[in-house]
């Protein structure tokens, strides 16, 4: 039969242990982490559509795009966030026609690689700092459906 002395102890010990491993792997995994936003952007001078279920920007960020950019409205396609960890790429569908890869380089800086309609359409290097000072990384292109409007894919730190 077990002491009830020695059962109290490795218990003890056992949970001390399991404390200790997971605010250990706890600590290492954030130390290393970015959160990320990702938005993609629709620019028109059109009204919101209807049928569509689409959000206005939030006027931060639209103020900033009308103060670079020519249209008049901005509308969020979609929001993703994620957590970049040190060279383990995040693959995100933003859209049917759109894809992003994203991977943290090293501590200083991302990669995204852009896919349209299935196809690679270009990649680029970012620097961390900016984004970790509450700045957006903007990325953009036409809209091959509609020569007046354009789309944005928009980089920023998330929120706790």
């Amino acid at each position: 039969m077990i002491k009830r002395s020695t059962l109290r102890f490795s218990l003890v010990s056992l949970l001390s242990l399991l404390w200790a491993t997971m605010g250990f792997g706890l600590t290492e995994t954030r130390a290393g982490d970015l959160r990320l936003k990702t938005q993609l952007i629709w620019a028109t001078d059109e009204e919101k559509p209807k049928e569509k279920k689409l959000k206005e920007v939030e006027s931060k960020l639209a103020d900033k795009l009308r103060r670079f950019y020519k249209w008049k409205n901005y509308f969020e396609v979609s929001s993703t966030n994620v957590v970049l960890v040190a060279n383990v790429p995040q693959k995100l569908t933003m859209s049917r026609k759109c894809e992003m890869e994203l991977k943290r380089v090293d501590e200083a800086t991302i990669e995204l690689k852009f896919v349209g309609e299935g196809k690679h359409i270009r990649t680029v290097r970012q620097k961390v700092k900016p984004l970790l000072q509450g700045e957006y990384s903007i990325f953009g292109g036409d809209d091959k459906e509609k020569d007046s409007d354009a789309w944005f894919v928009v980089i920023s730190q998330a929120g706790p």
